[in-house]
């Protein structure tokens, strides 16, 4: 059953496929860039949490963890989808015209799900600036120590 983009002709599968190509290309590889990026600048904020005068929560370094799991897993995902999208397409022949339907399907699957855990490593992240936010700026509310007493 398909939701969102319909029933495509194989015909039309490999038009959707030439004319998305550049656009998931460039999608895939800022994919890319920005989950290394975002997992490089973690290690800034481990840096900055195990410098804290107080013992930081357990729950803190969990939220960490997370957000580099879903990082890698988009990095993953975009390169595979990069390694894909090489191939090229319109050039082979003696390609099944089936295969176009499928690789019309996947991609726009990729292409989402990389989107969607793209949005919630942001997420993550802000929840975790915000945590360190109230703990190391000013006032009293400090989520992440173990203290309560700053």
């Amino acid at each position: 059953v398909v939701v969102l983009p319909g029933n495509v002709t194989d015909s039309e599968a490999r038009l959707l496929i030439e004319a998305a190509l550049p656009t998931v290309r460039t999608f895939a590889s800022t994919a890319m860039v920005v989950s290394a990026s975002t997992l490089a600048l973690m290690l800034t904020i481990l840096g900055l949490t195990s410098n804290a005068e107080s013992p930081i929560r357990g729950g803190h370094y969990e939220r960490i963890r997370q957000i580099a799991l879903a990082d890698v897993v988009v990095f993953t995902m975009a390169t595979l989808l990069l390694v894909v999208l090489v191939i090229p397409i319109g050039e082979a022949s003696g390609v099944p015209h089936p295969w176009y339907s499928a690789v019309f399907y996947a991609t726009t699957l990729l292409s989402a799900v990389i989107g969607g855990l793209a949005v919630g490593v942001m997420l993550l992240i802000y929840a975790a600036v915000r945590d360190l936010t109230k703990t190391f700026g000013p006032g009293d509310d400090s989520p992440l120590l173990e203290d309560d007493d700053r």
